[in-house]
């Protein structure tokens, strides 16, 4: 399944429609997802444990961060580097070039997100520190799927560039991800259904959603953004000569 073409698209229906198959047809991709709901399941089994039990599960947590991170990392690389299918095996093997230079950038986004979010914590009156997050959480606890959605919408135009270009500089991918948002601004609209309907739907649902639910509204919203992610490497493949 790693080298099967797909004829080259020639116009915009085209080019979502061909995003769309390679994405429900790559196994790398399902295989990033699969991993995804189970961090899921796993998060939720250390918030629901004792302390005991969590210290030494969050361990656990933490090496499935890293192995998602890996196969998150090589999966993008794989789809960015050809315009065929990808399956779990050139995903892991594109991870070994780029998994370093990707969790260096990702450590140094977190930092930032961390500092704006200090910010964003003590201009509201809260007192900032190692506890933003928590306060962050406990202020507006509803619009954490909203924010999630949003995050998703930027990095769909982010991550595209850091792979297509192998580029891992943080400020420089982010600016050229804010001039290709503003020149594709007609598009926003697909990229954003994409996006941020899973977002909305936990929004409005809210903290009362069984796991089963939880799980579906992930799976699917993880299959629309890769779908994004690979229209969006589309459209950058295109703008390279020959």
């Amino acid at each position: 399944m790693d080298n099967n073409p797909i004829v080259i698209p020639t116009s915009e229906g085209e080019r979502r429609l061909r995003a769309a198959v390679r994405v429900l047809m790559s196994r790398g991709v399902w295989s990033v997802i699969a991993a995804q709901l189970g961090l899921i399941l796993l998060w939720r089994r250390v918030l629901s444990d004792d302390t005991t039990a969590a210290s030494i599960e969050l361990f656990v947590l933490a090496i499935a961060l890293a192995g998602f991170l890996y196969i998150t990392a090589g999966v993008s690389q794989a789809l960015a580097a050809s315009r065929d299918l990808v399956g779990l095996r050139a995903g892991l093997r594109a991870g070994t070039t780029c998994y370093g230079p990707f969790l260096w950038m990702i450590a140094k986004l977190v930092l930032l997100g961390g500092m704006l979010l200090n910010i964003a914590i003590l201009a509201t009156g809260g007192t900032g520190g190692a506890s933003a997050a928590t306060e962050f959480s406990q202020k507006m606890p509803g619009f954490i799927p909203l924010v999630q959605g949003l995050l998703g919408f930027v990095f769909v135009y982010w991550l595209p560039i850091v792979f297509v270009r192998r580029d891992f500089a943080l400020f420089k991918t982010l600016g050229a991800a804010l001039v290709t948002a503003w020149q594709r601004l007609p598009h926003a609209g697909y990229l954003a259904i994409l996006t941020l309907t899973p977002a909305l739907i936990a929004l409005i649902a809210g903290d009362t959603m069984p796991l089963f639910a939880v799980l579906l509204i992930n799976l699917v919203g993880g299959a629309m953004e890769w779908v994004a992610y690979a229209y969006c490497v589309g459209h950058l493949q295109d703008q390279i000569p020959g």
